[in-house]
């Protein structure tokens, strides 16, 4: 459980980070 939440935080992370740059550089 522990293994399987770390990855899926990792990976939601790494998804987050990269939509919220992606959504930043076309707002502004």
């Amino acid at each position: 459980r522990d293994s399987r939440y770390k990855k899926w935080k990792m990976a939601v992370q790494r998804s987050m980070g990269w939509a919220a740059v992606k959504v930043s550089e076309q707002m502004t």
